[in-house]
């Protein structure tokens, strides 16, 4: 009986704060790929024992033109072959979603 509790404890919590978390979150994403490589550039640089694996030590240019390189692959390409693949099979992906379980709680 604990877990059932705690359980709907954070999807209460969940359900008043939610306006505030999208907002967190989407300022986190949003600064997240210009504000990390900087960052880890700017401690890295402060220790010579670090010289090497200095993140863009060949450029800024091309240090975050890899930094969105690779958000593309990791996030734009799997989201339009998810896109495509329920456009050209609605009947497959549907039986596939039904197959998916739920969460087993909802938000009163």
């Amino acid at each position: 009986m604990p877990q059932k509790e705690t359980i709907r404890y954070f999807l209460n919590y969940l359900k008043t704060h939610l306006e505030a978390t999208l907002i967190e979150v989407t300022i986190a994403n949003i600064l997240g790929p210009f504000v990390s490589p900087a960052l880890t550039r700017l401690y890295l640089m402060s220790s010579p024992a670090f010289e090497g694996l200095v993140p863009g030590s060949d450029g800024l240019c091309q240090l975050y033109a890899n930094v969105f390189q690779l958000l593309g692959c990791s996030l734009f390409a799997p989201f339009a072959v998810g896109q495509l693949l329920q456009y050209f099979f609605p009947n497959q992906t549907a039986w596939a979603l039904s197959r998916v379980p739920s969460l087993p709680y909802e938000i009163d």
